[in-house]
């Protein structure tokens, strides 16, 4: 089986799918984001807890789509991030290296470097 595609969800069928309204600014598919608000998502603005990955974008105030099970998703790197890393959020909803968090955190399954699209597992 391949888990290779252009999708912000690779291949996994158990994954946790929810609906939620789009915060300002609105949220980009491999994004990490929080709940800014009643029933209302938007990208972490650094180490913090997180609801899920963005499997479907939308502009502000729009319905997005967020995966919230385990699942794995394509995410965008910021700095290095290798296979077995454990990886957090980060400022704009990017995933960067910490090994010892203190906040949620993701396994990465497939490294990428700087910019570059990592798969993690929520």
């Amino acid at each position: 089986m391949s888990f290779e595609n252009s999708g912000p969800l690779v291949q996994q069928p158990s994954s946790t799918d929810l609906s939620f309204i789009a915060g300002t600014g609105g949220v980009t598919a491999g994004q990490f984001v929080y709940i800014s608000g009643p029933s209302t998502v938007s990208p972490t603005t650094g180490a913090q807890e997180w609801v899920g990955i963005v499997k479907v974008g939308a502009a502000a105030g729009k319905i997005c789509t967020v995966m919230t099970g385990k699942v794995k998703a394509r995410i965008t790197a910021s700095g290095t991030i290798n296979p077995g890393d454990l990886v957090i959020s980060a400022a704009g909803g990017v995933g960067v290296t910490n090994n010892t968090p203190t906040t949620k955190h993701c396994l990465c399954d497939t490294g990428a470097s700087n910019g570059g699209q990592a798969i993690v597992i929520p």
